[in-house]
């Protein structure tokens, strides 16, 4: 069976629905099943309490409290951030450096942008 929503159609069995265009939804929608998204881009927006569940309990968390932004590993085992390029980073809010891990090279830490300790294949460098 045929329903138009706007210009688009969608189809409607008792097995899936095919929506080609956009779909408005007002209300609650519950996939049963898998949902696949081929876009590049999820919106979460406007909501009270906004939670994506992974399908491991509440193991890994991200939220802000109104002040303050966690990432907590709330399980058991060990939080792991991993990359195949050519470091990790944290920085400040103008995007200064305050540690770099370089893959298969030097930890940094910096002190306002400035690297002030080092790790080396020999040992460390301390600046200043």
């Amino acid at each position: 069976m045929s329903k138009y929503i706007g210009s688009s159609a969608v189809n409607l069995s008792t097995t899936s629905a095919d929506v080609t265009g956009n779909a408005d939804i007002d209300g609650n929608l519950t996939v049963g099943g898998n949902l696949t998204v081929s876009g590049t881009t999820i919106t979460v927006d406007h909501a009270t309490a906004q939670t994506v569940d992974l399908g491991d309990g509440n193991d890994l968390q991200i939220y802000h409290t109104g002040s303050t932004s966690y990432i907590e590993d709330a399980g058991q085992g060990n939080l792991l951030i991993k990359t195949d390029g050519a470091k990790i980073a944290l920085q400040d809010g103008s995007g200064n450096n305050m540690l770099q891990a370089r893959t298969n090279g030097a930890v940094e830490l910096a002190y306002l942008g400035v690297n002030k300790l080092a790790t080396t294949s020999t040992g460390i460098d301390v600046t200043g």
